[in-house]
């Protein structure tokens, strides 16, 4: 039988579910409304929304800079950055259940609102410390991030995998409206006109604030793909440099975040982009 605590859990994500769906009439006037297409090499175009110069979703709010210049910072906030595709998600958890507890409640509602670009003011009330996601390159991060010594940590994909990954992903989802192949992908990516810009702009700016700030933590998909447990280890001493962990409680992390448990778990959600999908499909029913 269920506890009474899990069932509150439960009417919790139940009712910011409801909440949620309640936005696909919001998402559909912006991508109706601030949206634009870029053209590729074979004549074929993507739906995106520019943002100070930067090609973005074309779902997220045009606010979101301006939000994040506006964004009170707590010095014990921890901020997961990186270029899309790079297992934001997979990290995120892992630094929830270690600053949250081990065992602690994470439920895909929880991880799509803990994204800045979809919830900036909804981050403003989570529980400290707060765990956010976020892909902004160096130069749109909220200033306070840094003036508070907010905790970082980078995650860094090869390249080659996270930029096929963020084209099977453009393809999937119907709001970006793009069909071309791989290689109008490329011709996009080289001029910089997909969502988020080059993998290299994202990187260098934050390769380059972390020159001078200690505060920033750079981990590599593939390592901790590689070896998990030395690497949870590594990033816990990070996170709490005064507090220790016991070799069963980072066992028990780390079977709780495994690899192929969490794409299991998020291939059979993706919230937010099937709201989008949605919105796009009442669009065209309009």
């Amino acid at each position: 039988m269920a506890s009474n605590q899990d069932e509150t859990k439960t009417t919790t994500d139940i009712e910011k579910l409801i909440q949620q769906e309640l936005q696909i009439k919001e998402l559909a006037s912006y991508i109706n409304k601030e949206s634009e297409y870029v053209e590729d090499c074979e004549g074929k175009t993507m739906k995106v929304l520019y943002i100070d110069g930067v090609a973005h979703e074309c779902v997220f709010r045009s606010s979101i800079h301006i939000d994040a210049r506006t964004f009170t910072a707590h010095s014990d906030d921890v901020w997961v950055m990186s270029w899309p595709r790079s297992g934001s998600h997979w990290v995120w958890e892992n630094i929830q259940r270690l600053l949250h507890g081990i065992d602690s409640f994470v439920g895909p509602i929880q991880k799509d609102l803990s994204v800045f670009a979809l919830n900036a003011d909804g981050i403003k009330h989570f529980p400290q410390p707060r765990v956010i996601s976020c892909h902004l390159r160096r130069e749109f991060s909220p200033q306070e991030l840094f003036k508070k010594g907010s905790k970082i940590v980078y995650l860094i994909r090869d390249p080659r995998d996270a930029i096929v990954s963020w084209y099977k992903f453009i393809q999937r989802h119907d709001f970006f409206e793009y069909d071309g192949s791989w290689n109008g992908f490329l011709s996009l990516y080289f001029q910089d006109k997909i969502p988020r810009g080059t993998w290299e702009k994202h990187t260098k700016g934050w390769l380059q604030e972390s020159r001078n700030n200690k505060n920033i933590f750079f981990l590599k998909y593939e390592d901790l793909r590689h070896d998990p447990l030395k690497y949870i280890k590594e990033l816990a001493s990070f996170l709490r440099p005064n507090e220790t962990y016991t070799e069963t409680e980072l066992m028990r992390l780390k079977e709780k975040t495994d690899l192929c448990t969490m794409q299991q778990k998020n291939s059979a959600y993706e919230p937010f982009y099937k709201k989008a999908d949605l919105a796009l499909n009442m669009i065209k029913e309009e």
